[in-house]
């Protein structure tokens, strides 16, 4: 089977910050380079600027909770499917 997971990249955005980093070492683990943000204020100055291929994010956050992240970062990147 070929390794399909070298050079993405995931967005790990989560205001837990024990939580955010057991999730970033599994994903390193599996060959994901990874990008962390503590909310979702950071998370959409992140990308905004990084090409990012997948967003795992918390929902209850504080200043932008995972829902409206999510709304925000379509108005980005349009074409990418969200799950």
């Amino acid at each position: 089977m070929k390794n399909t997971i070298n050079g993405k990249s995931i967005l790990v955005v989560d205001d837990e910050v024990d939580l955010r980093d057991a999730i970033i070492f599994d994903f390193k683990k599996l060959g994901y380079k990874t990008l962390e943000a503590s909310d979702g204020v950071k998370a959409l100055e992140i990308v905004k600027d990084v090409t990012v291929d997948i967003v795992l994010s918390d929902i209850r956050m504080p200043n932008v909770d995972g829902v409206e992240l999510l709304k925000n970062i379509r108005e980005f990147h349009l074409k990418k499917p969200v799950v």
